[in-house]
């Protein structure tokens, strides 16, 4: 819902943009070029998927670099460059580019410093669909655990990390503690890193040489936008799709009903229901004691204090004032609601000033391999934020151990589909 205008996005993409091009017919012809460009980029990312078990990335040889430049000149040309460019050949209305930048909230609080190759990844779910896993995302994590298991790997819970162990310029193993605190080493021929790249570089390496190398490589690594949210159980259905995207004011707000898809996120006769507002770094800092970035570990007293829950709540509050525009009745059905905010976000995921997607937008992602041997790097820092672009990384870690794992992957029979929205 933007510009109080409503529209209901179709599971053919191109009816999408037939309906948002009859919303805005003086922008019509530029809407239409626009997604055809974003459908041909998108078409070049993920062509070569088929022959690397169904993850993307560049051909390795030098005949393959020229066979795409060839069939995918657009995505040469662009796939680096700023989203705000190539829009701005098509769409220029900035009532239109709300609708365009409307999926921009899963990767960013800010759609105009980011490159094409990071934006056109989302659009994956216009072009292939959406789908929900069923017991929620933490099923996907679960999924993951159990084949390490199967494999003969072990998982550890409740284990914190605390050192990257290293010896003569490279990674040996993990120092870490168990939920009492006693410490052990863990020896490992690599390591792989998906913790918050912020933290990696201040607290798990030793040698400060290896951190300050990478971060020269990467340039400034700074915090991505954090999140303001309350989840709510509810009493009663609700007649609505699983997600909304509003806008309030100059503020984005997403409405997420899981409920909708799963019965099993609530009893029957009850919704549960999140709703979210992304927040800059700047204001996500100004959660924490003296706006300096904050771990979950340093932030127990704080979060038990009068000022920040009263803070917190009025944020929640706020966010359910917006959620009245679609549920009226929304506050004499809540039978359970828990808020959060950016220190929430800190204390489960130990990032720097609660980010939920990883580095700031539009800074240069970092290299999977690091000046360390044997430790390589995967999470948000190296391919962006969201579950498929991290899955990706991992992939791309195990292929920087092992090369050619992905290419003896693509060549096992199999359905090859995009990642995103499959």
């Amino acid at each position: 819902m933007i510009d109080g205008k409503a529209l209901t996005v179709s599971r053919d993409w191109r009816q999408y943009v037939d309906d948002l091009a009859a919303l805005h017919p003086q922008s019509a012809d530029g809407i239409r070029a626009l997604f055809q460009d974003i459908r041909a980029v998108y078409d070049g990312m993920y062509a070569n998927s088929a022959e690397r078990g169904g993850v993307p990335g560049a051909p390795t040889t030098p005949e393959g670099l020229m066979a795409f430049a060839k069939d995918h000149p657009l995505a040469v040309e662009w796939m680096e460059r700023p989203w705000v460019e190539f829009v701005g050949r098509h769409v220029r209305d900035e009532a239109v580019l709300k609708w365009v930048n409307l999926l921009s909230g899963y990767i960013t609080d800010a759609p105009d410093s980011v490159r094409v190759d990071q934006m056109v990844p989302i659009y994956g779910y216009y072009f292939k669909g959406g789908h929900y896993p069923v017991g929620g995302s933490g099923a996907v994590a679960d999924s993951l655990a159990a084949a390490i298991e199967r494999c003969g790997g072990t998982v550890h819970l409740r284990t914190n990390v605390l050192k990257i162990a290293t010896d003569k310029g490279a990674a040996t193993g993990l120092v870490v503690a168990d939920r009492g605190g006693a410490e052990r080493r863990i020896r490992a021929g690599a390591v792989v890193c998906n913790a918050d790249l912020r933290l990696m570089l201040d607290r798990l390496l030793d040698d400060r040489s290896v951190a300050a190398r990478l971060e020269a490589q990467a340039g400034p690594v700074r915090p991505a936008c954090s999140a303001l949210a309350t989840h709510l159980g509810l009493r009663g259905d609700l007649d609505l799709p699983p997600i909304l995207h509003m806008e309030d004011g100059e503020d984005g707000v997403g409405l997420i009903i899981p409920s909708a898809v799963d019965a099993g996120c609530a009893p029957q006769g009850y919704t549960t229901m999140e709703v979210i507002r992304l927040i800059d770094p700047a204001e996500a800092r100004t959660w924490f004691p003296d706006g300096g970035e904050g771990f979950s570990d340093t932030l127990a007293a704080y979060r038990r204090s009068p000022a920040y829950r009263q803070r917190k709540r009025a944020a929640a509050d706020r966010l359910l004032a917006s959620a009245r525009r679609v549920v009226p009745d929304i506050d004499e059905r809540i039978v359970y609601r828990a808020d959060a905010s950016p220190v929430t976000f800190a204390r489960y995921s130990w990032t720097a000033d609660g980010a939920i997607y990883g580095i700031r937008g539009g800074d240069a992602t970092v290299p999977t391999k690091t000046p360390l041997r044997n430790l390589v790097l995967a999470g948000a820092a190296t391919h962006g934020p969201g579950v498929e672009a991290v899955v990706m990384s991992g992939a791309h870690a195990a292929e920087a151990l092992l090369p050619g794992l992905l290419r003896a992957a693509g060549d096992q029979p199999h359905e090859a589909k995009s990642p995103f929205g499959s």
